[in-house]
């Protein structure tokens, strides 16, 4: 049998809480889970029957243990001045996800989208003597236009297939693949074979 954990901090008003959340239905599942484990370590269970219970990892289950018992200075302080929809709205944010490792977005959604909405213009509207756009083409007219300082061609191919669209007349400059559309070739081309 395993030997108990030490019980983490918790307060009788933050538990009611806890299991208010645990039963909520509108509550995102991963608060859930982490209100479980809160919930049983603060019951003293042992971390590998947390694990046992609720099918999840060791490293998980010391980690949120951890994130609670830092918390708790907070939470008592909140606990101290507030009613209960402030510190259940605490609790939450304790038990959201942390900021995570990672480079930050240099370009906002409204920028992503105005490249995607140049891609349905033609590049003869910007006074370029070609009929399709390539990636390298739309970067750089984005880039003249003030949509960006500079855009990577391979950013812009993932904001148009982020976009869920190739518009017609988007050439990559290499051979089309089958999701690119050429365009058709003009009338006076096609009587003349």
């Amino acid at each position: 049998m395993p030997k108990k954990a030490r019980a983490i901090p918790i307060s009788a008003r933050q538990r009611s809480l806890l299991e208010r959340l645990v039963r909520s239905r509108s509550a995102a599942v991963a608060q859930v889970d982490r209100a479980r484990i809160v919930l049983m370590s603060a019951g003293g269970a042992a971390i590998v029957d947390v694990v046992a219970e609720l099918g999840t990892d060791r490293q998980r289950v010391r980690r949120w243990r951890e994130r609670w018992t830092e918390g708790t200075a907070r939470l008592d302080e909140v606990e101290a001045v507030a009613d209960d929809a402030v510190l259940l709205e605490a609790i939450r944010e304790l038990l959201d996800d942390g900021e995570r490792s990672g480079h930050p977005s240099k370009f906002t959604a409204e920028q992503e989208e105005r490249v995607r909405a140049l891609a349905c213009r033609a590049p003869s509207e910007f006074g370029l003597p070609h009929s399709r756009w390539t990636r390298g083409l739309l970067a750089e007219v984005a880039a003249r236009e003030g949509m960006a300082d500079s855009v990577a061609v391979a950013e812009v191919g993932r904001w148009l297939k982020k976009g869920g669209s190739s518009p017609t007349g988007l050439g990559t400059g290499s051979t089309p693949s089958s999701t690119t559309r050429r365009a058709s070739p003009p009338s006076s081309a096609r009587s003349s074979r």
